[in-house]
C-alpha cells in the first residue's frame, strides 16, 4: 500500500491475522513471511520488458484471426429473473443480417437456461435448439453461448454435483458453500478438482454437440464469489487460484492448439499469461461521459500486466432504452481500435445515421486495426509486449507520458486519442488535446503531416463520426483513415 503519511514511500505488509479474516490458509498458524524482489533499471519500460520476459508466462499460440476481425454480436445481460427465448434470439439473428452488418459470432449471454446451472435450453422457451442455432449460422454468424461456474440450488445440476463432491464447499467440508450472484443463490464448481472439472467439460460437450454450438465464452470466475471459509479439494494457497485455474479450463475447451480450435473468452485471468486468451473487460452501465474516461487506464493495465488481447463489453440489460447516441457512438470507436469487438446493444435500434457511423468503424476494425494487431503478434510473443500501450512506451521518462491516460498507443506507430467528452451545446465537435512526440505524424483527421521538434500538446477537434488519431511515417506502413 501507499505510505501517505511519507509522501511517495511505498510500505509492505505480511499478516495472517487481517482481523481474523484473511483470504489466505494458514492451517498450521504459521508466522506471515514477507517475501520481495526490488528491480531497478534506467527506465519503466526497460523494466516492464526484464520483467515480463524473466517472471511471465508466454502464450503457445496466438488467438484465431476471426474473432479478433469480425464483432461479437451478445444478447443483453440479465437480472435475477430476466429470460430470453428462441424467438428473441431468431429476431436478434434476422435483424442483424437485414441490415447488412458484418458477420462474427452471435453470443447467447444468459437467461437460456431451464435453471441457472443447467447447461441446456430450456424446452419451454426453446422448441428447437438446434434448429434456431442452424438458422442463425445459415446468416452467417458462429454461435456461442455464455457458461460460469455458479450453480443454483434449485438447479438439477446442483444436486448431481452435490452427491459427487464437485463444488467448493464451506468450512467444514461437510456441505457445498453458497454465494450470492445477479442471479441467485448458487454453489461454485471446484476448480481445483480434477474430477469436478471434467464433469463440467463433459457437460459442455455434451451441449455444445446436441445444440450445434461453435464454442462457449466463460463469465465470472472472479475470487470473490467464493464463500467464506470456503474449502476446495486441492488447498488454493491464493483464493485468485481459483480464477487460474477456471481460465485454465476455459483455455483446454476451446482447445485453441488445434488449428480448429475456437477462441478462448474470459471475464476473469490471474497469473493466466500462458493462455492466448480474449479477455472481456468487467461489463458496466454507459451513463455519461465519466464511464467512458475509465475505459482506457482499464485496457492498458490488463496489457501491462500481461494480456494483450482485450474486449470491451458493456452492462446493457435485457428490455432497456438503448445508451444515448453520441455516448454509445464514442464508446464503440474505443473498441473499434481494441484487439477485439463486442457489441451487447441492439444497434439497429438507432436512427440511420447512427448505424451507418457504426457500420463504418465495424469496417475500420476489420481493414485496418485488425491486421495492425495480427502484425503485433510477433512482439507479443517474444517480448510479452502489449499491444494497447501507455504513452510511456514511447516516451519512458516523461512525466507526461507517465501521467497520461485519456489516449494510448497501438503499436509503436498509431497513437489514439478517443473523444470522452461529449460535444458542448451548440458546436458540431468536440476539442480535447493529443500528446506527441517527437517526429513526423500524420494527422488522419486532416490527412497533414505534423513535425513534431520535441514532445507536446496540440489541440484537436473530432466531430461524431471521427476520433482523433496520429500514424507516424514509418517504412511501408500508413494507416488508411475511416470511411466518413
Amino acid at each position: 500500500m501507499v505510505n501517505s503519511e511519507l509522501g511517495k514511500a511505498l510500505c509492505f505488509e505480511a499478516d495472517y491475522s487481517y482481523d481474523n479474516k484473511s483470504p489466505y490458509p494458514n492451517a498450521n498458524n504459521s508466522n506471515a513471511q514477507l517475501e520481495y524482489t526490488m528491480c531497478f533499471s534506467k527506465d519503466v519500460k526497460t523494466v516492464h520488458r526484464n520483467m515480463t520476459v524473466n517472471y511471465l508466462s508466454k502464450p503457445a499460440v496466438l488467438p484465431g484471426e476471426s474473432i479478433l476481425t469480425y464483432p461479437t454480436w451478445s444478447t443483453p445481460s440479465c437480472g435475477e429473473n430476466d429470460y430470453i427465448d428462441q424467438t428473441g434470439i431468431l429476431e436478434m439473428a434476422k435483424a442483424l443480417n437485414q441490415s447488412g452488418f458484418q458477420k462474427g459470432t452471435l453470443e447467447i449471454r444468459c437467461g437460456y437456461s431451464s435453471k441457472e446451472g443447467d447447461l441446456d435450453f430450456a424446452k419451454s422457451r426453446f422448441i428447437d435448439s438446434a434448429g434456431m442455432i442452424a438458422q442463425i449460422k445459415d446468416y452467417g454468424f458462429k454461435v456461442a453461448v455464455s457458461v460460469n461456474p455458479f450453480a443454483n440450488v434449485d438447479s438439477k445440476r446442483f444436486q448431481v454435483g452435490v452427491m459427487n463432491n464437485y463444488w467448493v464447499k464451506e468450512a467444514r467440508g461437510e456441505a457445498p458453500g453458497l454465494s450470492r450472484w445477479n442471479r441467485g443463490i448458487a454453489s461454485l464448481l471446484d476448480t481445483s478438482s480434477s474430477n469436478a472439472v471434467d464433469w463440467f467439460s463433459s457437460k459442455l460437450d455434451s451441449f455444445q454437440q446436441y445444440s450445434g454450438l461453435d464454442y462457449f465464452t466463460f463469465d465470472y470466475g472472479e475470487a470473490k464469489y467464493l464463500p467464506i471459509d470456503y474449502k476446495t479439494k486441492q488447498l488454493l494457497r491464493n483464493p485468485c487460484d481459483y480464477t487460474t485455474n477456471y481460465a485454465n479450463m476455459a483455455y483446454k475447451k476451446g482447445n485453441p492448439e488445434n488449428e480448429k480450435g475456437n477462441p478462448t473468452v474470459v471475464r476473469s485471468v490471474f497469473l493466466n499469461q500462458n493462455i492466448s486468451a480474449i479477455v472481456q473487460t468487467i461489463p458496466k452501465s454507459l451513463n455519461n461521459s465519466d464511464d467512458l474516461k475509465t475505459i482506457i487506464p482499464t485496457v492498458l493495465t490488463l496489457g501491462i500486466v500481461g494480456y494483450p488481447y482485450v474486449m470491451l463489453d458493456m452492462a446493457f440489460p435485457l428490455n432497456a432504452t438503448v445508451p444515448p447516441k453520441e455516448l454509445f457512438v464514442r464508446w464503440l470507436q474505443i473498441s473499434a481500435f481494441l484487439p477485439a469487438m463486442k457489441i451487447p446493444v441492439p444497434i439497429w435500434e438507432y436512427d440511420e445515421d447512427t448505424v451507418r457511423i457504426i457500420k463504418n468503424w465495424i469496417n475500420f476494425h476489420q481493414d485496418t486495426i485488425a491486421p495492425k494487431v495480427a502484425s503485433l503478434g510477433s512482439s507479443v510473443m517474444t517480448y510479452r509486449d502489449p499491444i494497447i500501450r501507455p504513452m510511456w512506451w514511447m516516451l519512458p521518462d516523461d512525466e507526461n507520458a507517465q501521467n497520461c491516460d485519456s489516449q494510448f498507443l497501438i503499436g509503436d506507430d498509431i497513437i489514439v486519442a478517443p473523444i470522452l467528452d461529449l460535444i458542448e451545446s451548440g458546436k458540431s465537435k468536440a476539442s480535447r488535446q493529443v500528446y506527441l512526440p517527437a517526429g513526423v505524424w500524420v494527422n488522419q483527421l486532416t490527412d497533414q503531416q505534423q513535425k513534431v521538434e520535441k514532445p507536446d500538446w496540440y489541440d484537436v477537434e473530432a466531430s461524431l463520426e471521427e476520433v482523433p488519431y496520429f500514424t507516424r511515417i514509418t517504412k511501408g506502413y500508413q494507416t488508411p483513415s475511416p470511411e466518413r
